[in-house]
């Protein structure tokens, strides 16, 4: 049910309004492409998931068209939103790793977020995503920017999502963990 004729930003949280998410720094992203004149209102839409424990205090502040998708825990709808959307953005304060960017890569959508903690760990800048500067309202918007033109040209949905195979598969992480633990029993023997 999201609107074809426009760019679809996605953001996802276990809680929207959790302040660490940084959902005001998305609206300010987005509010930052408008003002300079880079995208109408009109060309923009919005779509976020999870839940949010004061709306009001969160949806009068949205400057575009959004959609709330409320709680998802069906994965054949995330695959739907994903695929829908345009950017899955994440702009979190610190993340220990950012699921919701490997999901987005997984169904071909481009993330960008902040690359001051673990979601440098999963997008190389502009290869499978852009790494904005922490904190930077200007540089989240300019990712968004880069998503909607250069990234969509530049990065396959196939090529991300083979990726993700390739390095978060069960048995890849699995044999990761194993090597781990056979360095640390090694090391622990040499002691």
């Amino acid at each position: 049910g999201l609107p074809a004729d426009k760019y679809i930003i996605l953001f996802g949280a276990a809680r929207i309004d959790d302040p660490f998410k940084g959902f005001p720094t998305l609206l300010k992203a987005i509010g930052h492409l408008i003002e300079r004149g880079y995208y109408r209102k009109d060309d923009l839409h919005l779509a976020f998931f999870g839940r949010i424990k004061n709306p009001e205090e969160v949806l009068p502040y949205i400057p575009i068209g959004c959609t709330d998708l409320g709680w998802v825990d069906d994965s054949s709808l995330f695959s739907a939103i994903y695929s829908a959307a345009d950017t899955t953005v994440c702009a979190s304060l610190y993340e220990t790793f950012g699921q919701t960017l490997i999901e987005a890569q997984a169904c071909g959508c481009l993330p960008v977020s902040f690359g001051n903690s673990g979601q440098a760990d999963i997008i190389r800048h502009r290869e499978n995503g852009y790494l904005a500067q922490a904190y930077s309202v200007e540089d989240l918007a300019d990712g968004i920017r880069w998503a909607f033109s250069e990234g969509k040209i530049q990065v396959s949905a196939e090529t991300m999502r083979n990726d993700v195979l390739h390095r978060y598969a069960g048995d890849v992480v699995a044999r990761q963990y194993i090597q781990l633990y056979e360095q640390l029993l090694e090391k622990e023997d040499k002691h």
